[in-house]
């Protein structure tokens, strides 16, 4: 499937563990001293995907066809 370059860059970040889930549903970026910013892509892939698990699965499934 295509995706926009934004859900890619989610996609990105979710499959090299640089992104994660805050309590609120929404996606930040790793790598600071404390919780990091709400990531660029967060609006893009809630519109996409039902919830974390369906993009988790989509975009490890994109890391599989479009990565490897």
């Amino acid at each position: 499937m295509e995706y926009s370059a934004e859900i890619q860059a989610g996609m990105r970040a979710w499959v090299n563990n640089r992104a994660y889930i805050d309590g609120n549903g929404n996606y930040h970026m790793k790598g600071y001293n404390f919780s990091g910013p709400i990531a660029s892509w967060n609006k893009a892939v809630k519109r996409a995907f039902d919830d974390v698990s369906a993009f988790a699965k989509a975009a490890h499934a994109w890391e599989q066809e479009y990565i490897t």
